[in-house]
């Protein structure tokens, strides 16, 4: 049985009603709990009756069938999931794109010009809207939030010039004031 033919939405040959009723309470169990006593209690019948269901399960290849379904399932599920995750990332960055656009309204006018501030938004809020923005879109399209450039070169200070050592030692200072 392969999950093309669908084994487990119709009956098989030879599968009379009530043993396919029987089987669809089998598949539609909780795997956890996929048993087939579990199905003579929700058939409400006799313990005996599981011998009858034992027969139906061999003949018609329940677990088999099951097993088709649950990986079926499975699948659809996991697309499904797969679906989500990308219109998650086309809403987010979408949400990037408007919150530059809004934080860019407050400086920018409709023809592209450099227009004098409102009072809607404060300079540092439509900055920080940018900034939001662009971490968001790039977020959202699977980039790293922050880009960072420059020469990453790194020497062990015993290979530093002194010359070299009193520039590092000079911009540090600078960054502390």
């Amino acid at each position: 049985m392969t999950e093309d033919n669908r084994s487990w939405d119709c009956a098989l040959l030879g599968e009379s009603a009530r043993a396919f009723y029987a089987f669809t309470l089998y598949r539609d169990l909780p795997v956890s709990e996929r048993s087939l006593e579990k199905v003579q209690q929700k058939y409400d019948r006799s313990t005996s009756y599981r011998r009858q269901l034992a027969k139906w399960s061999s003949r018609f290849a329940w677990v088999e069938r099951v097993t088709a379904y649950d990986a079926f399932i499975d699948a659809v599920k996991r697309e499904a999931a797969r679906e989500a995750i990308i219109e998650m990332a086309v809403r987010q960055a979408q949400i990037g794109i408007d919150l530059q656009a809004a934080g860019m309204a407050v400086f920018i006018d409709d023809k592209g010009q450099l227009k004098p501030l409102t009072k809607r938004l404060r300079p540092q809020d439509a900055i920080r809207a940018i900034e939001v923005g662009a971490r968001t879109e790039r977020t959202a399209r699977g980039e790293p939030a922050e880009i960072i450039k420059g020469d990453f070169t790194i020497r062990p200070a015993k290979e530093l010039t002194d010359d070299e050592l009193a520039e590092i030692i000079q911009r540090e200072r600078l960054e502390e004031e």
